[in-house]
């Protein structure tokens, strides 16, 4: 079907992002003001309507379509100053582009030392003799305040082809915090005369969305539509955003932590230890020729083939090391992580603007394994920062619990399989202990979870955890000998006193019971709250059916009316 001429109007009288056929750089909408100071202010007011556009303090700014026009034949607008500073190549311009790299000038307006403040010039062009272009207004020149106003873009719209419908390539994702992902809008049919679409996100604190490209802000969900500009049709993504994985320990080598060598003329081949945050790992410069330091512009440096660095020995298992190149670096640098002389990741090329990411081989993840970061090539690699990704496993008793005490920090949102839920003990009592959840724990702390029974969970390792308050349980990150009833250990889901000499096994917690106010022999477990319970009389709760205790911890035989803690809960006796 063939359209009389058509036009897109810019009048500046919306927000520009409803300008949906338009891109603008440097440009914001303005109403009528006094723009200046001194001799150089100007009072400007719009063209037309209530509002125009200034440009800011840029030399560059303009107004561009955003498809390509397949026959325009013309452009009208109008421009002036709104300062009077200014110097004679200071003008707009109407351009064209096949590509939208190179532009051509089609028409010039008056330089800005010609053009009165405030008053209103029009600048024009035919269009006619072009064909297929994207088309511009452009201002070039001194970084003083423009304005432009009423853009007309007249065309010939030829043979309409009316949209039909849109898809994405995608009706779900998932994309890691922090990370984007494109995804791409195809119009029915294909041939359609307006492919313009836009982007919308139903959660934008979850994802946000520009031109298909999704940016996942934090976990959560939200939908993505893109909507067609003719017809209104809609195609929806539903993007599903998961937490950065946690961070078991991050060396920032953009500052000299390490006290490395320090500058070029200090580069060493010499084998030595370097020692920070209580880690110490060791640099070699293998043959003549090589060497490492750190360089004064925020990176280590080390090459060429046979440098390496070695990692201590982590505390928990190691599933990946990130190692964050520079803009200098090489492209060709070849590098690997090692367990003795074996590879146990795959080997990458290149560190220019790159994390290299290596994933450890599954047989080589153990805590206590000893990594070596290689450089394989006769090149060198420039290094901003490394991240250990790591992990430890727990598997939970039959009884559905189980306690973990690890030299290391713990994520527990993040543990996987889902289900997996954390305490500490927040308060004891002589027959309970209080649990209160947690989602992280520092190095050294006692924890209990509760799970699938027979489960094992994965926990990641998380670096600089917050303390988690007040808590009774003690980490035997190392195994703990203790005398007899010195302790409480987890049993068959409650705390049991332990009677004669033993060891508490590394990597579990306890409980003193130098903490327990009473020496009662079972500790159960108090959830938080209180749980009413109605038509409940004292004769109702006897020290034959279960123990008694009033919240000083002292046993009750028969309980009357009031709050007691009952199996390790606190219960309203009515």
């Amino acid at each position: 079907m063939w359209a009389d001429n058509q036009t897109k109007v810019v009048n500046f009288e919306n927000d520009l992002a409803t300008y949906t056929e338009w891109s603008f750089t440097d440009l914001t909408c303005t109403t009528g003001e006094t723009i200046g100071s001194g001799n150089s202010a100007v009072t400007t007011n719009p063209h037309g309507g209530s509002y125009f556009a200034k440009t800011s303090l840029s030399s560059g700014s303009w107004a561009v379509t955003k498809s390509k026009i397949a026959t325009p034949i013309s452009l009208v607008c109008y421009y002036t100053k709104c300062t009077t500073n200014t110097n004679a190549s200071s003008l707009f311009k109407i351009q064209v582009s096949s590509d939208g790299s190179e532009w051509t000038d089609v028409s010039s307006g008056k330089t800005m030392n010609n053009v009165t403040g405030g008053t209103w010039e029009e600048l024009s062009a035919d269009l006619s003799k072009y064909s297929d272009v994207y088309v511009r207004v452009y201002y070039k020149g001194t970084t003083a305040i423009r304005a432009l106003d009423d853009i007309t873009l007249t065309y010939d719209p030829g043979v309409i082809v009316n949209v039909a419908g849109v898809s994405l390539n995608k009706n779900s994702t998932s994309i890691v915090e922090g990370q984007t992902e494109t995804l791409t809008a195809t119009i029915s049919p294909n041939d359609a005369t307006d492919q313009i679409v836009n982007w919308t996100s139903s959660e934008e604190s979850v994802a946000t969305v520009s031109d298909g490209v999704v940016t996942a802000v934090s976990p959560g969900t939200s939908t993505i539509t893109v909507t067609t500009n003719d017809g209104g049709f809609t195609a929806t993504c539903e993007v599903t955003v998961t937490a950065k994985p946690a961070v078991a320990v991050t060396f920032d080598l953009s500052t000299n932590i390490f006290s490395f060598p320090e500058g070029s003329s200090k580069k060493t081949t010499a084998s030595n230890n370097y020692t920070y945050g209580g880690y110490t790992i060791n640099l070699a410069g293998g043959g003549s020729g090589n060497g490492y330091y750190w360089n004064t512009d925020g990176y280590f440096i080390m090459g060429k083939s046979g440098c390496a660095l070695t990692f201590p020995a982590f505390p928990f298992n190691v599933s990946k090391i990130k190692v964050y190149g520079t803009s200098g670096a090489s492209t060709g640098v070849k590098q690997n992580i090692f367990v003795g002389e074996t590879a146990v990741s795959t080997e990458t090329t290149g560190a220019k603007d790159v994390v290299n990411e290596y994933e450890i081989a599954a047989g080589y993840q153990a805590a206590g394994n000893v990594y070596v970061l290689k450089v394989t090539s006769n090149h060198n690699t420039q290094i901003s920062k490394i991240e250990i990704i790591g992990y430890v496993n727990a598997t939970i008793a039959a009884s559905g619990y189980s306690t973990i005490a690890k030299a290391c920090g713990l994520d527990f949102s993040q543990a996987t399989p889902a289900g997996l839920e954390a305490y500490v003990a927040s308060a004891v009592t002589a027959s309970g202990v209080t649990l209160s959840p947690i989602t992280a724990a520092p190095k050294n702390t006692g924890v209990i979870l509760k799970g699938a029974a027979g489960t094992e969970y994965t926990i990641p390792v998380k670096e600089g955890a917050a303390a988690v308050g007040t808590n009774y349980l003690k980490a035997a990150v190392s195994a703990y000998n203790c005398a007899a009833n010195e302790v409480y250990i987890l049993k068959g889901g409650k705390f049991c006193k332990v009677t004669a000499a033993s060891t508490v096994p590394a990597g579990k917690a306890y409980l003193l019971a130098s903490d327990v106010p009473a020496s009662a022999p079972e500790l159960e477990f108090n959830f938080g709250g209180t749980t009413g319970i109605n038509s409940v009389d004292s004769g109702q709760v006897t020290v034959n059916s279960s123990e008694v205790y009033n919240l000083a911890g002292q046993r009750v035989a028969q309980p009357s009316k009031g709050l007691y803690i009952v199996n390790g809960k606190k219960v309203v006796i009515k």
